[in-house]
């Protein structure tokens, strides 16, 4: 029973560690070349407590504890030696204190003196089992918070109702303990519990982990999807607009040819009469704005086709922009999102609504300011703004597009709302 009661507890531990280690630190190996050596280092952590020799005294215990687990992370984990020294050395601090302060609370609870409580089996069981439960715990926030933290998919409902399985599992056990005292009985049956319940947690994380990882997976492909589509759209435009220009290229040639021959002719009067009949079937200019950067032109000449045929008013303050310090893809990229966004908020206005554009050169810096008519708007300190659409972790993914094209170049942006009115606004240096 012994025996069991540290599998339970040294696996636990185990388990806790990788997760630690895993969450600041990346793997050298994966498959069999990590998990082997893992079964390994678990089985020799396993046999150091069980080892009479060492178990006599805890400082020793701890430190062998400590280096067993700094050579594993040393040969299959990237990171420097003092920080895993230091994150396995807080780690057993911490898991002391839990043993400790956990065994105090228990002896307080059940009216027994410390020493009584560390010689009573049943409280010992008890002890052992709630430690490593808040272990676990502890080291799942952890990883919550510094590892997984841009794919939080689930409600802070659904994270209540997730902490009830351990907070359900400690009050079980106390229960099965108690009346294992009331007994004066310890059953092999008792510790299987304990294992079960730990399993059974550990196994709700892993299995939350998988289905995270499967919608970050499913986010990553709709937001690359997203991105192509625009980069799409864009690439149809320039190929309309290319289009266009050969066309009016040809007859412009034509109406040359024919315009050099009715003067040559002398027939001035039909050359006159000519020219004002063209002059009245020009097509119409669709080419509103020019900044000398093709892309740029084309994106914005796009987007305020798209905002006529919506009734919005867009309207743009630009200059030179030929140096504008980003490339072709990553420009359809920004502008394309900001633009649709803004759009998109001006149709759920039942009134007018506008954009206005401005980007402009100044002093080797570039302004770069979006601004549209729209409804109310909560902005998280992140620059997180929720969608309000039907399984919101599949949207959204314009203003994370955006964010990650700005990261890229490790410009500095805001999001902020203000008297109807959704403003993007950024220094590009």
């Amino acid at each position: 029973m012994e025996h069991l009661m540290e599998i339970m507890t040294t696996g636990t531990e185990t388990f806790c560690i990788v997760l630690l280690l895993n969450t600041f630190f990346e793997r050298k190996y994966t498959s069999y070349r990590f998990f082997f050596p893992l079964s390994a280092a678990f089985l020799f952590y396993l046999w150091l407590p069980l080892n009479t020799i060492l178990a006599t005294s805890f400082v020793t215990k701890l430190f062998i504890s400590i280096l067993i687990w700094l050579v594993f992370s040393q040969i299959f984990y990237t990171g420097a030696l003092p920080f895993h020294l230091f994150l396995l050395c807080s780690f057993f601090i911490i898991l002391s204190g839990l043993d400790y302060f956990t065994l105090l609370g228990i002896s307080y609870i059940f009216s027994f003196s410390f020493s009584d409580a560390l010689s009573n089996s049943a409280l010992y069981i008890l002890g052992a089992f709630v430690s490593r439960t808040l272990l676990l715990l502890f080291s799942i926030i952890i990883y919550r918070l510094f590892k997984a933290k841009t794919s939080m998919i689930l409600s802070s409902s659904t994270w209540i109702a997730l902490l009830l399985f351990p907070v359900f599992s400690i009050l079980l056990f106390g229960v099965t303990i108690e009346s294992a005292m009331a007994q004066n009985k310890i059953s092999f049956n008792l510790i299987l519990s304990g294992i079960g319940l730990l399993l059974f947690n550990i196994s709700l994380f892993l299995l939350l982990g998988k289905l995270e990882y499967s919608t970050s997976l499913q986010q990553k492909n709709i937001a690359l999807q997203h991105e192509i589509d625009q980069n799409m759209k864009s690439t149809n435009a320039l190929q309309a607009i290319f289009n266009e220009q050969r066309a009016l290229t040809h007859d412009f040639n034509n109406h040359i040819t024919t315009l050099y021959m009715l003067l040559k002719a002398g027939h001035y009067e039909k050359a006159t009469e000519y020219v004002k009949v063209l002059s009245q079937n020009l097509p119409e200019n669709t080419r509103v704005v020019s900044t000398n950067l093709p892309i740029l032109d084309t994106i914005l000449n796009q987007k305020y086709t798209q905002a006529k045929l919506q009734n919005t008013s867009m309207r743009f303050t630009v200059n030179d922009l030929s140096s504008f310090p980003m490339k072709d893809e990553d420009v359809v990229t920004l502008l394309g999102n900001l633009l649709d966004n803004a759009l998109e908020a001006c149709r759920k206005l039942p009134d007018s609504s506008y954009i206005n554009v401005k980007i402009l050169k100044k002093e080797g810096d570039f302004l770069l300011s979006v601004e549209n008519s729209s409804l109310p708007v909560k902005i998280s300190e992140n620059n997180y703004v929720p969608t309000d659409k039907a399984e919101p972790h599949l949207h959204g993914f314009g203003l994370q597009n955006i964010a990650h094209i700005m990261q890229k170049y490790g410009y500095e942006y805001t999001l902020f709302y203000h008297d109807a009115r959704f403003h993007f606004v950024s220094i590009l240096s």
